[in-house]
């Protein structure tokens, strides 16, 4: 089994046999919480993986004792948390004044990466613990 960690700090990517790749949520200390980092290392790891034909499952899992916990409390969605990564989605206002910015961003980060996860063109199996 090979782990691919270079392009990732907060996901491992393993290969445990042949046409099969284990993206791995990789926060334990905080449960595999998601923030933004976490939310679009998962983004850019399944684009990876959409775009590798030698690929043809996927699994999802968390390292650690849990899954995850959720969305990471501790890092309130803002555009500051944003600037590092590509928007995936359309919607825009991410600097925008109130609440505006707060909803594009929810958007963009929950709903949109989320909904990028579910419509994965390749059968992807949650393996959840915790």
């Amino acid at each position: 089994m090979s782990t691919e960690t270079q392009k990732y700090e907060t996901v491992l990517i393993e290969y445990p046999a042949d046409h099969i790749a284990r993206v791995l949520l990789n926060r334990p200390k905080q449960r595999n919480a998601q923030n933004t980092q976490l939310l679009y290392e998962v983004n850019l790891a399944f684009n990876d993986l959409a775009r590798n034909d030698d690929i043809k499952v996927v699994i999802l899992a968390g390292v650690g004792d849990h899954f995850s916990a959720g969305h990471d409390l501790h890092q309130p969605p803002s555009a500051e948390n944003m600037a590092p990564y590509e928007p995936i989605g359309t919607w825009c206002g991410f600097g925008c004044a109130g609440a505006e910015s707060r909803i594009g961003i929810e958007k963009e980060i929950y709903f949109g990466i989320s909904e990028r996860l579910r419509n994965f063109a390749k059968p992807t199996i949650a393996e959840v613990q915790g």
